[in-house]
């Protein structure tokens, strides 16, 4: 699956409030704006070390992270794969009201 993903400014974990590793925005498709067209809403998340430290698929970006401050250009395809393997394990609900389901289940730490 391919996945168009904008990093963002980092800001502070939803979850936790700790300072979070990464923070992306990508297109859900479960989720609606009412301004543009159907199934073309954005979700905003944030890798974090405390509340990721249980998501499997989170350890490789949360090790990369862990030895590297920021993101390094000269491994920029290794945390390409390693961002996708976490964004690919995140709720990604059909519907709204899945989604939303999911989401608040994601911000009381659920998934972790």
């Amino acid at each position: 699956m391919t996945m168009d993903v904008e990093v963002v400014e980092t800001s502070p974990c939803r979850r936790c409030g700790g300072q979070a590793y990464l923070t992306v925005r990508f297109p859900h498709p479960g989720y609606l704006y009412p301004e543009r067209q159907p199934n073309s809403g954005m979700v905003t998340m944030s890798l974090c070390a405390t509340c990721d430290a249980r998501v499997e698929s989170a350890h490789g970006a949360l090790a990369y992270f862990a030895f590297h401050s920021t993101a390094q250009a000269a491994s920029a395809q290794e945390l390409i794969v390693l961002i996708g393997e976490w964004l690919s394990a995140l709720p990604t609900g059909t519907t709204p009201e899945r989604f939303q389901k999911d989401l608040d289940a994601y911000y009381r730490g659920e998934y972790d």
